[in-house]
This record gives C-alpha cells, structure tokens and sequence, in this order.
C-alpha cells in the first residue's frame, strides 16, 4: 500500500508544478495589470501645435488708396436776388407815345415781349466802396417765368433810364438806359426779337435823353415821339474833344441813327488858324480863310467832314479824314493834320 501512494504523491505534486508554471505565463490587460507596470505608449507625444508662417503674397501689395485731394472751391455766380420791393406798375407819360422813367433797384412791371400779359423787370445796381456800381437787367416774362433773362451791363458811376415804344404798330416795348463812366456814357437798348425767342441788348458809347437827364432826371415836360427818336450826344475828337448831338431810334439791326449829322455845342470854343486853308462854303464857293483867322466847328457826320462857321457868319464844308480810321485818330482836316491847323482843345 505505501508503494502504491508514493507514486500518487509525486503525480500529484508534478500537476500542482504545472499548473503554476501556466499561470505564470498568463499575459495580464493592460487594465488588469498594477500601473507601475503599464508599458509606456509607443507613439511619439504629440507636440504643442505651432503657428504656421503666413506665405508670401505672390503679387505685388495693392497700395491703400490716397484720399483724393479736395479741390479747390471755384467761385459760384452769386444768383441775381429777387426784388425786396414790390414791383411797380409804370405810369407813362400822359402825352406823346409810351414812355415812363425807371429807376435803378426798383422792379417794374409792364408787357415788354407784347403777349398782352404782365413782365417784371429789374436794373439792378449793386454798388461797392468807392461809389461805383454793377448794372445788370433782369427780366422775367409771364409766358415763361421759369427761365429769368439776365444781363451784365458793367460797371457806372450814374444812371437813367426808361420803357418806352420805339414802334407804337406793335406791341412789344424797349428798355433804353443810360450809365456814365467818369464822364463818357454808354447808353443800352433791350428789346425783344421779331422771332419771338427772346431779349437781345445793343450798347453803344453815347449819353441819352438830354445832358442833365444823368444828374437830374428825365424832365417832367419831356414828352417822347417815336418818329422823332431819342436824343444823343456822341465823343468825337474832330476840332477837339467834343459830344455832338444827333437822334436816334432802336431796330433789329440795333441803333439807327434819324440825323445825317451831329451837332456841336452852342458854346464851342472858336479855333485860331496857325496858317491859311482854303474852304468851300455850303453854296460851293472856294474861299481862302488866312492864318489868325478864327473857325467855329458846327457839325459833323463823324466820318467824312465838319462844317465850320466864320467869323461873319459864313458856313463852310471842310473833308475829314483819319489816320487810323478805326480809331478815328489823328484826325486831318482838308489833308492837314488838325494839330497843325490849330491848337485843338482834347480832354484829359
């Protein structure tokens, strides 16, 4: 019987030898085994991620637009103002044909493109330090109030001026005025065109109405006749510095003179000859007047002679003639230069 156990002890203590060896060799999870002995991960440790440089542009930085500069303000034409004062309604002159005085910075009212309705017109003068003052027209027609005609008319030191009816078959009125520049005038007409399509303005270098009308006024007894125009005085430099008078009615063409000559002042100063000059007198009889003799100009037509009188009264035709015929300077007398003929009196 002992032998029989012994073998059975050592068969036993051989399976109990294996078993332990077999558990030895088990592989533990990595949940199930102690931390201390965790294998250390096999991945590298991901790095901090770090900014990536920004490329390049491949073309060239588009530069930040410049703000443009700011130009310059340029000077706006100040609109022409409207009136302050109610307009008037010009009263005529009670005889002759139409005619009523104006003054400046007062609207008037009256039908000057002849359409039966009433127009507001204005001679504005805006005057500055010294005393002088800008003239310039407004017009605004009833059949067209939205578009105003205006006109600078420049710069005077004086003024007078009226409506009047240059052509009493129509209905259409002018405006005449008249501005003077240290003496020497310019007169302006306004009418409205045959066709209808608008004002025009006509300005010639002469005073209107009579001689004191720029200081004074028209006068009160001035009656007006179309036929017989309106009176002028002109420059002329033929004798001297003189303004002749003559008249003169306004057209399509502008100014139309109604005189074949101007007159001179009845005071004109008497010239003394420095030398003999032959004459022909009104009835055509040649005359030889002497160096010491005195000559008194007359009229004239501004271009082509100037009549003369003598000492007894007689009238005699001399031919004119200018060096520079635009100019209407220097001015020859029979073919001699006036300077030589006589001391002639000049403006300053």
């Amino acid at each position: 019987m002992k032998k029989l156990l012994i073998p059975l002890i050592i068969i036993a203590a051989l399976l109990c030898f294996a078993a332990c060896k077999e558990s030895s060799q088990t592989v533990l999870s990595p949940s199930e085994a102690p931390a201390e002995l965790t294998e250390a991960p096999t991945e590298e440790p991901t790095e901090a991620p770090t900014e990536e440089p920004t490329a390049e542009p491949t073309e060239e930085p588009t530069e930040e637009p410049t703000e443009a500069p700011t130009p310059e303000p340029t000077a706006t034409p100040e609109p022409t103002p409207m009136p302050t004062e109610v307009p008037v309604v010009l009263s005529p002159r009670p005889e002759g044909d139409y005619f009523a005085e104006i003054r400046a910075n007062l609207p008037f009212i009256v039908d000057l493109d002849g359409d039966g309705q009433d127009d507001v017109a204005m001679i504005s003068a805006e005057e500055d330090e010294e005393g002088w003052a800008r003239y310039s027209v407004s017009i605004t027609r009833a059949a067209d109030p939205e578009n105003t005609f205006e006109y600078d008319a420049g710069y005077g030191f004086r003024f007078v001026g009226a409506v009047l009816d240059f052509d009493p078959s129509d209905t259409r009125k002018e405006i005449v005025f008249c501005t003077d520049d240290e003496g020497d005038s310019t007169t302006f007409a306004v009418r409205f065109k045959d066709d209808g399509s608008g004002f025009e303005v006509f300005d010639k270098r002469m005073e209107s109405f009579d001689t004191m009308a720029m200081f004074h006024g028209i006068a009160e007894d001035y009656v007006f006749n179309a036929s017989e125009g309106i009176w002028t005085c002109r420059r002329t430099e033929i004798l001297g510095t003189h303004f002749v008078g003559g008249r003169y009615t306004v057209t399509a063409n502008g100014f139309e003179f109604l005189n074949e000559e101007y007159t001179y002042e009845e005071n004109a100063e008497a010239l003394k000859l420095k030398r003999d000059i032959k004459l022909k007198t009104e009835k055509g009889k040649k005359i030889t007047v002497k160096k010491g003799e005195k000559i008194t100009p007359v009229s004239t037509d501004l271009e082509t002679y100037v009549k003369v009188k003598l000492k007894d009264g007689t009238i005699c035709i001399c031919d004119v003639t200018f060096g520079d015929p635009e100019h209407h300077m220097p001015v020859f007398i029979n073919g001699i230069q006036q300077d030589d003929l006589a001391s002639i009196p000049y403006a300053g």
